[in-house]
């Protein structure tokens, strides 16, 4: 529905209200944490040059959001704004979440007003759906050009409406739209689908029917891709806030996936393709460039693979991450020198940990591996 465009809008717009703004992923703890300990970095309170401590990191980067700093033997404070984003579980913020201090938190969440207002003590705001006249507006300020035929004009209101004014489904409908894959077919499809399980309502649910509808609209682009399937793949089980280019390339070699990019210039093709059908963006991470697809495009990409396909993927990916996985002496194991070297590893195992099915039989080489990575990550 577009919870975190509409905070970064926020952001954007009132800038200049803050002297620091953070930018915290709240899926889990372990998020939580790496963000802090970075927090702690750019604020000085922390080297990442030496061995620290993450549960130092986070207790001090809370104290300075709560106390301010030390300057010139007087306490300053600074106005800040702390956006968590994409909150699974309010409990999670125990420990991260300033009771008092000089600024303002932001939180994205797909929990419930009531659950997430029973904690934070404040009253949140339902992000809506477009309505018809702005889905509508939106969709044409996507395809000027192509949406001019009353043709395409026609069929992309209708499919529009139906859709029931998803930003994230319009932006893949504008994709089909500029590769000229909006037909009549695809929209007795969408709206077969909608007689037969929306009961006549305006717009679908924000759960399980929104993503059906999302799947219709998102399987015919993964159907076009030509050289970037596997990468398309790959992706979509890795961490949801993004995979560094980096992993994706030092770590091809090692994988056993049919059609992975395996070169830099390979890779940047395969990139280019998912880029421009709108199933992938590129972000930043920790100063790396990467890629990252949004959760619910993921969780299309998982339904559609077959078991087998589900699997292949899987092993690659654990493949991948010992490949790159920094090996070390028993007596190294938990040395905190090695936090910051694993961290950003560690979210993708956690990510696989996450995704694999009870089900799932890996070769005994794999389930070697992936237990090495769990024991490893101290899960």
């Amino acid at each position: 529905m577009g919870k975190s465009a509409s905070a970064l809008q926020f952001v954007h717009k009132h800038r200049h209200r803050y002297e620091n703004v953070f930018w915290v992923s709240a899926e889990n703890t372990n998020k939580l944490f790496s963000a802090y300990t970075q927090i702690a970095f750019k604020l000085g309170i922390a080297e990442d040059s030496k061995p620290y401590d993450r549960f130092e990191c986070q207790k001090k980067v809370r104290d300075w959001f709560m106390f301010g700093s030390l300057q010139n033997d007087k306490v300053v404070l600074v106005p800040w704004l702390l956006v968590f984003d994409n909150l699974d579980r309010p409990e999670d913020l125990d420990g991260f979440w300033p009771n008092r201090g000089g600024g303002d938190i932001l939180v994205t969440t797909q929990c419930s007003l009531p659950t997430l207002n029973s904690f934070c003590g404040q009253f949140g705001i339902e992000v809506l759906p477009f309505g018809k006249d702005v889905a509508l507006s939106f969709l044409t300020s996507l395809t000027p050009e192509q949406i001019k035929d009353p043709v395409k004009l026609a069929q992309a209101t209708e499919v529009a409406e139906i859709l029931g004014g998803s930003p994230l489904a319009l932006l893949s409908l504008s994709s089909l739209i500029k590769q000229h894959k909006l037909d009549p077919e695809l929209v007795r499809r969408v709206t077969k689908r909608r007689e037969s399980s929306d009961s006549g309502r305006s717009r679908p649910d924000l759960s399980g029917e929104s993503l059906r509808q999302l799947a219709i609209i998102v399987e015919p682009l993964l159907e076009r891709l030509t050289i970037s399937t596997s990468l398309m793949d790959i992706i979509c089980l890795l961490d949801s806030d993004g995979t560094q280019d980096w992993i994706l390339l030092e770590s091809a070699e090692a994988s056993s996936l049919d059609g992975c990019p395996t070169d830099h210039d390979a890779y940047n093709l395969a990139k280019q393709e998912l880029l421009e059908s709108a199933l992938i963006s590129t972000v930043r991470t920790n100063d790396d460039d990467g890629v990252a697809a949004h959760r619910m495009i993921r969780e299309v990409v998982r339904q559609r693979m077959s078991p087998s396909r589900f699997q292949a993927v899987f092993e690659a990916c654990v493949q991948m991450l010992w490949h790159l996985w920094p090996r070390m002496t028993m007596a190294d194991r938990h040395n905190k020198r090695r936090w910051g070297t694993h961290d950003i590893l560690m979210r993708h195992v956690r990510s696989l940990l996450e995704v694999s099915p009870i089900e799932l039989e890996l070769p005994f080489r794999l389930s070697i591996l992936f237990a090495r990575l769990l024991n490893n990550a101290a899960w």
